[in-house]
C-alpha cells in the first residue's frame, strides 16, 4: 500500500516527464557532431527512456487510490440504493413495497417457523463459540488483564446511541429468568432484537474498518464476527413477519456519533471496540435463549 509520501512522488515524477517530453517535441531537431539526431541536447537514447519510463509510471500512479475524508459518492450510497448490509442483510431476496426484505415464512405455517428458528439458533451459537474463541486473549492482549476482572470493571458502561431506548435483562453470561421469558411475544423480542443487531452493525462496520487500518492481531477475528452477524440479521429477518416492519426505521450511520467514528487515541477507541463487541456477544446470548424459549412452544 502507498503512502501519501509516495503517491505525490509518483504523481510528481510524471508530470514531469510529461513535461520533458512535451517540451522535447516543441524544440528543433538538430543533427549532432557524431552524426546521430539530437532533441536539445537529448540523444534519442535518452527520448525513449524518458518515453518508456512515463508509460510504466504514468499507470501506476492514476491506479494509486485517493485518501482523505469519506468522497461525496460514499455519502451517497444509501440515495442511490447501495444500501448497507444490515439494510439488505439477504442479498438476493426481493423486497416489499416498503423495502423492507419479503418474508418467507407464512404466519400460519408453524413447521417453517420452528426449522428457522432452529436454524437461527445454530447460527447464533456458532457466533458466540468464535467470540469466546478469542475474547480472553484479545483483552488480555489489549487491556493487560483477565477477561472476568475486565468485563466487571466495565459492565456498568453503555452506549446510549447503541442500546437506544433497549434494555436487555441480562448481562453477558448471564441467564434470562422464566419469569422474564414468560412475559415475551416472539415477534416483538424478534424484531426489537433485530433493530439492536442492526445498530450493532452500524457500529460493527467502523470496529472492524479501524481495526485493519491499524493492523490489529484480531483484525480477521472481528472481521468474522460481523460475517456471523449479517448472518444471524438474515435469518432472524425470516421468522418477522411483515407487519412489524410497516414502522420500522433501518438503523443508518448516523446514530453513530462523530466522536465515536473518529478516534485517534487508542486507549478510547479500545474501549469503544471492547464495548461494542461485550454488546454483540449479550444480544447473541439474548436472541439464543428467547429463541431456544420459543422452540419449545412450537414443537
Amino acid at each position: 500500500m502507498y503512502n501519501d509520501s509516495a503517491d505525490n512522488m509518483l504523481t510528481v515524477f510524471a508530470n514531469y516527464l510529461c513535461g520533458t517530453c512535451l517540451s522535447i517535441s516543441r524544440k528543433r531537431i538538430q543533427p549532432s557532431n557524431e552524426g546521430s539526431t539530437k532533441f536539445n541536447g537529448f540523444s534519442l537514447k535518452h527520448v525513449y527512456g524518458f518515453l518508456l519510463i512515463f508509460s510504466l509510471i504514468l499507470p501506476l500512479t492514476m491506479s494509486v487510490p485517493m485518501r482523505g475524508k469519506r468522497s461525496s459518492t460514499d455519502k451517497s450510497n444509501e440515495s442511490n440504493g447501495d444500501k448497507p448490509h444490515w439494510v439488505n442483510p439477504c442479498p438476493g431476496v426481493p423486497t416489499s413495497s416498503s423495502g423492507a426484505q419479503k418474508r418467507s415464512v407464512s404466519e400460519e405455517d408453524t413447521g417453517s417457523e420452528a426449522d428457522f428458528i432452529n436454524s437461527i439458533v445454530l447460527t447464533s451459537k456458532h457466533a458466540i463459540y468464535q467470540a469466546e474463541k478469542f475474547r480472553e486473549k484479545y483483552v488480555m492482549r489489549t487491556f493487560s488483564v483477565d477477561f472476568e476482572k475486565h468485563h466487571s470493571n466495565w459492565k456498568s458502561a453503555k452506549y446510549g446511541w447503541l442500546a437506544q431506548e433497549v434494555i436487555l435483562p441480562k448481562e453477558l453470561g448471564e441467564k434470562l429468568s422464566s419469569d422474564n421469558l414468560q412475559k415475551m411475544e416472539l415477534d416483538d423480542e424478534s424484531i426489537k432484537i433485530y433493530g439492536y443487531l442492526q445498530r450493532l452493525a452500524v457500529a460493527f462496520e467502523q470496529v472492524t474498518k479501524d481495526q485493519r487500518e491499524v493492523n490489529s492481531e484480531f483484525q480477521e477475528e472481528f472481521a468474522v464476527a460481523e460475517t456471523h452477524l449479517k448472518s444471524i440479521l438474515c435469518e432472524l429477518r425470516e421468522i418477522i413477519p411483515d407487519s412489524k416492519f410497516a414502522i420500522y426505521r433501518d438503523a443508518n450511520r448516523d446514530i453513530m456519533p462523530p466522536e465515536f467514528r473518529h478516534m485517534d487515541d487508542h486507549t478510547y477507541r479500545n474501549v469503544r471496540d471492547w464495548l461494542i463487541f461485550r454488546d454483540y456477544m449479550n444480544v447473541v446470548e439474548y436472541l439464543i435463549q428467547v429463541l431456544e424459549y420459543f422452540k419449545t412452544k412450537t414443537v
